[in-house]
């Protein structure tokens, strides 16, 4: 069975400590399935979606469901504080006694980079079993490897079936590149009525995707000048100082755009633009997955493969 989200104040709690574009709908917290709405719309080509409905909200996730993208988010999977993960913990500011160097930021985000990397990578390798060949010599989708309407995939971390565990790969990876567009300064601008503090960082202001977030350009250099916040932990107002007079660093609360109301995110158009550019990444993550997958598989497999896992049942395609 899927796992559901907890209700009543433990929900709250839990919910408060997440550090990402919102996995849920809710005015009181903020959110608004930012990361659902995301995914929805990067995999859209055309005006059109390119997976059936159960395999999109599969991945997306919907009301009552995390979905793969939203599985770090699920308290029961253990990932909501993982700065790896939300790619969290990247801050620096250019001051003399800042507590961490702009190295040592660098390599926080190239941890979170590579992950993403090395997922989607997996993605390519557990795809493989997803098609077999017929009596008749042909590559065809399994059926036993694909979740349905009453059997659906549970993103806890444990390997089963292989559409389930290539949508579990991608899923992690997008999470973290969703969340690396709303952490990050890559496609933000500060508020200008103000100077540039540790409260109101440097935006570099970017309106379209992170080359150095490509997959298929994995030599790109460092972006300079990019940060994420620092997260450690809620309250935010009670972590995340330094000193003995408790100066702030570059919180998470002052640099995230995890949903349309975030201080941030109000200004410079900010929320709008990283909601689109994450969204367009998005789509190039899963298209690199598909183009990999047909590279790897020759003869008829990586075909079968990907037919199967754009749909929701193995007869589309056999």
């Amino acid at each position: 069975m899927r796992k559901t989200f907890l209700t009543g104040a433990a929900a709250v709690v839990l919910v408060l400590g997440v550090t990402g574009f919102g996995t849920i709908r809710s005015s009181v917290l903020g959110q608004d399935a930012e990361h659902e709405r995301i995914t929805r719309q990067g995999m859209m080509t055309g005006g059109l979606q390119v997976l059936g409905p159960l395999t999109l909200s599969e991945l997306a996730g919907k009301d009552g469901a995390f979905g793969a993208v939203g599985a770090p988010d699920n308290p029961a999977r253990g990932l909501m504080s993982s700065e790896i993960n939300h790619c969290d913990g990247a801050d620096w500011f250019d001051e003399k006694d800042y507590p961490q160097s702009r190295e040592q930021a660098r390599k926080k985000l190239e941890a979170c980079r590579n992950y993403m990397f090395a997922k989607l990578d997996e993605a390519v390798r557990d795809a493989g079993a997803m098609a077999e060949k017929n009596a008749a010599g042909k590559w065809v989708a399994r059926a036993d490897q694909m979740p349905t309407a009453d059997s659906s995939c549970t993103y806890l971390g444990q390997k089963g079936r292989a559409k389930c565990n290539v949508l579990e790969d991608i899923g992690l990876a997008l999470h973290a590149s969703q969340d690396f567009y709303s952490h990050s300064n890559w496609g933000d601008k500060p508020d200008s009525r103000r100077a540039i503090a540790r409260d109101n960082p440097p935006g570099l202001g970017n309106g379209a995707r992170a080359p150095w977030l490509d997959p298929a350009k994995r030599d790109t250099p460092f972006p300079d000048g990019l940060i994420t916040g620092c997260y450690d932990g809620f309250p935010e107002w009670s972590h995340c100082n330094y000193g003995w007079l408790a100066r702030s660093r570059v919180k998470h609360a002052y640099l995230n755009k995890d949903g349309a109301g975030k201080d941030r995110a109000k200004i410079n158009g900010n929320f709008d633009r990283v909601f689109d550019i994450a969204a367009k990444d998005t789509w190039n993550k899963w298209n690199w997955v598909e183009t990999q997958i047909l590279a790897t598989y020759p003869g008829g497999q990586g075909g079968a493969i990907i037919c199967a896992l754009r749909n929701d049942s193995a007869g589309s395609c056999n």
